[in-house]
């Protein structure tokens, strides 16, 4: 049934919707978080159809290293290496001769070659085979016809993406745009250093990327942990600074509220830049960051679709990745990037700053979970978004689209 939307008017509190009316302003179907039908579509409509962010060029900064990436959404494993040209390539991560998993480690530095532990085939950096066993027993042409099965694959600020469907790729400018000039100028490049977090949790991937994605439940998730962290006086409900929709993704901004540090906390600040509350280490912040220029700026995020969030603070940026491997399973892959350790200081604020993060994140995984079961229990048909959840609608609005899409 249709639900009828009453008119707006100046007493409501819209500020949002109006700004992609398309989108509508409807309740969410409960099904699209906790139906495997609709997860299956998003498999094959989203994840093997789109430009999905793997990683960072500092993992591979030398001929010969790589990674592996799981995407269990689309049902593969990737392997992302720089070759000895310098380029970085990503095939998937599967012997061509039987289908084995070639590389079974996570990460590593100096290959030159891939050996198969099944039946020693071998790959060189470029993906090419180099060596089959008993090459004259196979009745077709097996090297320079079998090398590994390459996947589309380009870098934007330091960003590794990678496309399942080389054939329908659009170039990854064109994807990204205009979100990538949202952030021109911006130091990426000096800001290696990487402190993470990884969890499984049992929810759907769009429940746990919405709680990143709004500040709405701050004062109440987090009353004990960040107690006015993004929220203050005169805003009580942490609102969104401002709030801009470029298709299928999407950026925010907020407010830092009437947080003050106090104590240890006060004290790993003033040494490096680590959490959401400016501070004296101000890189240059380039493109459109901050685009009401507020003083009470703490941070803007990028949403790009389907499934990255990319924040930018002051001197430093994280990366929330959300990986769905079921309707109700979620890998949450968070890296905090801050400019590298130098000194004891720099050690001691970075590593404060990831255990300060600690706990609002083991809360938020468990209101994930919480949620997910909720959503499961037959209680309520449809999810309920006001005006400073249109972040979250409009995500949801994206992923349908896909998922409608025609073949």
């Amino acid at each position: 049934m249709a639900v009828s939307t009453p008119p707006q008017s100046e007493t409501r509190g819209w500020r949002w919707n109006e700004r992609f009316p398309q989108m509508g302003q409807e309740p969410i179907p409960v099904e699209r978080v906790t139906s495997p039908d609709y997860f299956e579509r998003e498999r094959e409509k989203i994840f093997k159809r789109c430009w999905l962010h793997v990683g960072r060029v500092s993992q591979v900064p030398n001929p010969g290293d790589w990674f592996v990436q799981e995407i269990e959404a689309a049902k593969t494993s990737i392997l992302v290496v720089r070759g000895r040209d310098g380029a970085i390539r990503a095939f998937h991560n599967v012997c061509r001769h039987r289908g084995n998993r070639l590389v079974c480690e996570a990460a590593g530095s100096g290959a030159s070659v891939f050996p198969c532990r099944f039946h020693g085939w071998v790959y060189d950096a470029q993906g090419e085979l180099v060596h089959v066993s008993q090459e004259e027993n196979f009745y077709t042409a097996t090297r320079g016809a079998l090398d590994l099965a390459a996947v589309a694959c380009d870098v934007w600020e330091g960003f590794i993406f990678v496309h399942l469907d080389p054939e329908r790729a659009e170039p990854l400018l064109e994807f990204l745009a205009p979100v990538a000039d949202y952030v021109v100028g911006f130091p990426f490049e000096k800001i290696t250093h990487e402190l993470r977090y990884q969890t499984a949790l049992r929810a759907n991937w769009k429940i746990v990327m919405d709680s990143q994605a709004e500040s709405l439940h701050a004062p109440f998730v987090h009353k004990k942990a960040w107690p006015d962290l993004f929220s203050s006086a005169e805003h009580p409900y942490s609102n969104y600074l401002d709030l801009t929709f470029y298709d299928q993704h999407a950026v925010w901004s907020l407010g830092a509220g009437d947080y003050k540090p106090q104590g240890v906390e006060a004290y790993a600040l003033s040494l490096g830049p680590a959490t959401a509350v400016a501070g004296e280490w101000a890189l240059d912040i380039g493109g459109r960051i901050n685009p009401t220029r507020s003083k009470e700026w703490s941070l803007d995020c990028l949403h790009i679709f389907p499934n990255l969030l990319i924040y930018i603070l002051e001197g430093t940026f994280h990366t929330h990745q959300f990986w769905p491997s079921a309707a109700d399973e979620t890998v949450w892959d968070l890296r905090m990037r801050l400019p590298p350790v130098r000194t004891p200081a720099d050690a001691f604020s970075r590593e404060h700053a990831k255990v300060l993060l600690r706990d609002p994140f083991l809360e938020d995984g468990f209101i994930n979970e919480e949620t997910q079961k909720g959503l499961e229990s037959g209680a309520m048909t449809h999810m309920h978004l006001q005006d400073d959840e249109s972040f979250l609608r409009h995500a949801y609005w994206a992923v349908h689209n896909a998922v409608s899409a025609p073949e």
